[in-house]
């Protein structure tokens, strides 16, 4: 498969799962020397242990780094120059897509600076290795894996997306500045003929079943698997195996600065005039080159929604964090309780509790129905919920589910009012169920709150 079929040396940044693992795992396989680079340590020695053996190849090894710093990716740059005195391929696989805003210790909003900002930081400190170890036929082969969203916006004046975040105008963005900083590197490599010794290409992949996923938004946790996994969805190892082709192939010798997309095909797609543009590259490459000094000032407090939260005012915001599964347990206790009086009233004397609501069972079966009804139903929920409470990790699913409930009540309450002309009747059941819902949805938002800080500290 490849040009040459000397051992060669490649970094593979997050290979230790997903699409970054398989494409380790092929340069293993092709015997290459390499180095995995991922956030977890225990999964990355897990995962340079698998495959050593499943490819037979000694020659890897696992450096743990946090790309979502600049510091870190410095730090990598120098561990990996201290093991390869060049480098032949540089992977970037590690990626996140991140459903809520938040900035990096650095001052740098993290879908941007895991996803593109810490590439091209890595990028420049390793390329004095890439181009010793290049030559005209055996171009060294920087890779980057990205997402597959063409003719994004890069956002010049609010890179950080502080006035205006949203989880597509973040992709979209760091997708962009991909395309853009492969063409310009690609354009400054050619000014001194280096890109006869280092090449650079983009792949652009769609649909993947990976863990990239955990911190989707909610809408992209339901619309991926359900709507585009069935009709797009790829593999890991089916991703990998273009990104493979374009770092060994022979037919991609001398090829830099191309784009190319794989979601049913592969193909090599035509960058947009914004990509080509040179002093939109320029102005990315200057600002950038700012970020990454200024990750260098004094670390910046790491913002994240958890953070940010709206009753962090003179709170000690790590002692509420702690004690948040306690709060939102009390919120749920309510309609435990609540679901368990209306079941029991109902089950045990439904004559009398139709009665104080107005209601005549004129029949026995009338009675069946209504303990089924207003008492079966209710004590379920009340089970439900119950099993919620004693699990820190399903407090949110009890949360969603009351809330769900009780809103769908109070719909249905407020369009009965309308249609019966029982507006003087049930106002006081519609302010209490009101109630409610805004205490549930409180405590759904403190719990998604709870877990973005936990995810933020580990």
């Amino acid at each position: 498969m490849g040009a040459n079929p000397s051992f060669k040396n490649a970094l593979v940044t997050g290979g230790t799962d997903g699409i970054g693992k398989e494409v380790a795992r092929g340069l293993a396989r092709a015997g290459h020397q390499l180095i995995l680079a991922g956030r977890d340590a225990e999964k990355g020695a897990r995962a340079a242990q698998e495959i050593f053996e499943t490819t037979g190849n000694p020659g890897v090894r696992f450096i743990q780094a946090d790309l979502s710093l600049v510091s870190e990716a410095n730090r990598l740059a120098e561990e990996a120059g201290s093991h390869f005195p060049v480098l032949h391929y540089l992977v970037h696989s590690a990626g996140v897509v991140r459903g809520w805003h938040e900035l990096t210790r650095e001052g740098i909003e993290s879908n941007l600076a895991i996803n593109y900002v810490s590439r091209f930081a890595l990028t420049l400190r390793l390329l004095r290795f890439l181009k010793l170890a290049g030559k005209p036929g055996y171009t060294a082969r920087i890779v980057i894996i990205g997402g597959a969203a063409q003719k994004g916006k890069i956002h010049f004046e609010d890179l950080s997306l502080t006035k205006n975040f949203g989880t597509l105008r973040a992709v979209l963005q760091f997708c962009q500045a991909n395309d853009v900083f492969t063409a310009e590197l690609s354009r400054r490599l050619s000014l001194d003929y280096s890109d006869r010794q280092v090449t650079i290409t983009c792949l652009k992949i769609g649909v993947v079943k990976t863990n990239i996923r955990r911190e989707f938004p909610r809408w992209m946790k339901w619309l991926v698997p359900l709507v585009l996994d069935p009709l797009l969805g790829q593999t890991p190892q089916g991703a990998a195996e273009p990104a493979l082709r374009l770092l060994l192939s022979g037919e991609f010798e001398g090829v830099t600065g191309a784009l190319f997309l794989k979601i049913r095909k592969f193909r090599r797609v035509a960058p947009g005039a914004a990509v080509l543009d040179p002093q939109t590259g320029r102005r990315l490459w200057e600002l950038t080159e700012h970020l990454v000094s200024s990750a260098s000032s004094p670390p910046k407090r790491s913002i994240s929604l958890a953070k940010a939260w709206p009753i962090s005012g003179g709170m000690d915001m790590k002692a509420f964090w702690r004690f948040a599964p306690w709060v939102t347990r009390l919120i749920l206790v309510a309609p435990t309780f609540i679901f368990v009086s209306i079941a029991s009233r109902y089950i045990a004397h439904p004559a009398q509790a139709a009665a104080s609501a107005g209601i005549s069972l004129d029949k026995p079966l009338a009675a069946t129905v209504m303990r089924i009804g207003f008492g079966a139903f209710p004590l379920a929920s009340a089970i439900f919920s119950l099993s919620c409470l004693v699990s820190t990790r399903r407090i949110l699913t009890g949360l969603s589910f009351v809330s769900t409930m009780v809103g769908v009540a109070l719909v249905v309450r407020v369009f009965g009012m309308l249609a019966d002309g029982t507006v003087r009747e049930s106002m006081g059941l519609v302010r209490a169920e009101a109630v409610m819902l805004a205490a549930f949805i409180v405590g759904v938002f403190i719990e998604l709150g709870r877990r973005n800080q936990q995810r933020q500290v580990t």
